[in-house]
């Protein structure tokens, strides 16, 4: 009886196994490469600050009340007075719990209601340090930066309790006229308080998603022009992007804004209480170094957006309001010019002396000077892949890539083959001839004596050499090897499918039946 039920339990983990095994198995190809790119572990997401202790408090998670809304067009960071109706929806969830206090069902949804209010509260009292603590210790909370998104848990837990109230009336007043009238105007509140929340998604006064949006021509008419240049480069947007600003791969946008805050952060005096807001944003072009950087950053234009009013795309009330502003600013800089492309509103600068995606010089690049450079020939495989030739190379040469640093840009000498990433543990050049430039872009030292007498090179009669180089994001390897699996798992399970299609198919309709036994005559 043991041997039996001990093999009825495995036979029960192995099969419970299965669908876990395989789900992991088909999401391998992401699991791996973001693994080891350090994006799970060491995330941004997971390392800033919490925010939102002067928003959240008791009652507006006792109500159900975000503190942001209005009833009508939201406005972030302003703290709306709660609407009285708000309060009576804990008191519906109170009778409810109050009702029904015995059934356990009832009971779990009731904890799930306070776990939901004691976290969406954040700091406010009762338990003031409890979230800041789970955010600092628990695993994986600190992506919850701010507790609205415990609203769920609340409105989850209050849909039962509430639930729950309204089934109690509908099966217990039933007894005189004013129990039943009573019922019908209850059940009608209570739904109405819901209802009345959507009064501004029908209307258009939440003037979000539920409201239409016209992209403005202006808009369009850049898209064109920008679409029409095969080459490489940027465009800047000052103060910040439009939600209509065209990018691609081979034409990506960046906002000043954001661009201050992270790349460019040691370029400004952030931490200046003296500067305006406009100021602090439009220094980074009034800067010494500010022609280099643009030049190394492959910024061809820069860009002043609409005021979009009409498309709720205005966002320069967060940036002193003042559009006029920054295009007096970049009208004084001379290594701008002012182009017209046939816009109305939106305003463009070309910058003439933008740098190729990837060019050599003969000595470190730096922001601070001037320094010559040499188109490369090079081809784009994908975004984590380039091929470059290098001719009649002799001397140390400076590759520079014009991509975010990142450590695990690495360089081929020769053939190039992904799996051997995995493998070869000396496959690329060594990371000490890798370094961040002066703009944050990724550089490297190539020096062809050093380098050939250990990776292929063509040496040619006068003594220079010829390099063929691959220029690879190196975690790419591994989300090759994730697909690899996740694919031949994919393959499997079809594979498994169909046979057994096939099987149940023959099983169901026999060729040659069996026939019949015959009856006895005896």
């Amino acid at each position: 009886m043991y041997i039996i039920v001990k093999n009825y339990f495995l036979k029960n983990i192995i099969f419970a196994f299965i669908p876990i095994a395989l789900v992991f198995l088909l999401n391998l190809y992401w699991i791996i490469g973001l693994s080891k790119l350090g994006v799970i572990s060491d995330n941004a997401l997971f390392s800033r600050g919490l925010f939102g202790n002067s928003y959240m408090n008791l009652i507006e998670s006792l109500t159900l009340f975000h503190p942001y809304w209005t009833g009508g067009k939201y406005f972030a960071f302003i703290v709306q007075p709660i609407l009285l109706y708000f309060f009576l929806i804990p008191i519906f969830a109170f009778f409810g719990l109050w009702l029904k206090r015995k059934d356990k069902l009832i009971l779990f949804f009731s904890f799930i209601s306070f776990l939901g209010i004691l976290l969406a509260k954040q700091v406010s009292p009762l338990f003031t340090n409890l979230y800041p603590w789970l955010y600092r210790y628990l695993p994986g909370f600190n992506a919850f930066r701010e507790a609205s998104k415990f609203y769920f848990l609340i409105a989850l837990g209050y849909s039962v309790l509430i639930g729950s109230f309204v089934a109690w009336m509908w099966k217990n007043w039933k007894k005189n006229r004013r129990q039943i009238y009573l019922k019908y105007v209850l059940t009608i509140l209570i739904a109405g308080i819901f209802l009345w929340n959507t009064k501004p998604l029908i209307t258009g006064e939440i003037g979000t998603l539920f409201v239409p949006r016209h992209i403005p021509q202006d808009y369009i008419v850049f898209k064109d022009f920008i679409l029409d240049q095969p080459e490489y480069f940027r465009t800047l947007w000052l103060p910040t992007d439009s939600r209509w600003s065209i990018y691609t791969n081979n034409h990506p946008k960046i906002g000043v804004v954001g661009t201050i805050g992270s790349d460019w952060l040691n370029f400004t005096n952030k931490n200046d209480k003296v500067v305006s807001e406009q100021k602090r944003i439009s220094q980074i072009l009034n800067k010494t170094f500010s022609n280099n950087l643009f030049d190394s950053s492959l910024i061809k234009y820069v860009i002043v957006p609409l005021q979009d009013k009409a498309n709720d795309d205005d966002f320069f009330v967060y940036y002193g309001n003042d559009r006029n502003f920054y295009i007096r600013e970049l009208d004084k800089i001379d290594w701008l010019k002012k182009i017209d492309i046939g816009t109305k509103e939106l305003v463009v600068y070309e910058n003439e002396g933008y740098r190729p995606h990837i060019y050599t010089t003969g000595e470190r690049e730096t922001i601070y000077k001037e320094v010559p450079y040499k188109v490369v020939d090079f081809r784009f495989i994908n975004p984590t892949e380039y091929k470059i030739s290098l001719k009649n190379i002799s001397t140390l040469t400076y590759i520079n890539f014009s991509e975010a640093f990142h450590q695990d840009w690495r360089v081929r000498v020769g053939e190039f083959d992904w799996f051997k990433v995995l493998t070869e543990k000396n496959y690329f050049i060594p990371n000490k001839y890798h370094y961040k430039n002066d703009a944050q872009l990724n550089s490297f030292l190539i020096d062809p004596n050093v380098i050939c007498r250990d990776y292929e090179c063509k040496k040619n009669p006068d003594g220079s050499y010829d390099l063929n180089l691959t220029l690879f994001f190196s975690p790419q390897s591994y989300f090759y090897l994730g697909l690899t699996i996740s694919g031949l798992t994919l393959f499997g399970c079809l594979s498994y499918l169909v046979v057994y299609f096939v099987r149940s198919r023959k099983t169901k309709h026999p060729k040659h039946p069996k026939p019949l036994p015959q009856a006895s005559t005896s």
